[in-house]
């Protein structure tokens, strides 16, 4: 399958065997779907708790803040954050998630 997630993924720079180490699969709805784990990419299910309690501290010292950093929220976040009045409130719009709860816009179907 590495030609396919090569691709798929546009990856024409890295070996097929390191394709297929960085490759995480899945079924959905009787077809395999791919994800290549690059930097910083959840191949996981999306976090869609609508609480961020590790935002305090950063928008305590910023509290209307235009974003809340990655490293704050997870890469994992299904949201966009940001700070106001000193609290962490979610930005529309959330990230897109498939039927299971991954993100579309990092799982492809192959084969």
């Amino acid at each position: 399958m590495a030609p396919d997630v090569q691709k798929e993924f546009g990856l024409y720079d890295i070996s097929a065997a390191q394709t297929q180490k960085m490759t995480v699969m899945r079924c959905m709805g009787g077809k395999p779907f791919v994800c290549f784990a690059g930097a910083n990419l959840p191949c996981g299910k999306a976090n869609i708790v609508a609480t961020l309690p590790a935002a305090k501290e950063w928008c305590g010292k910023t509290p209307n803040a235009d974003f809340i950093p990655t490293y704050i929220s997870g890469h994992d976040s299904a949201y966009n954050w940001r700070c106001q009045g000193g609290k962490a409130v979610i930005v529309p719009p959330s990230a897109a998630l498939d039927a299971r709860g991954f993100f579309s816009r990092y799982w492809k179907p192959v084969g």
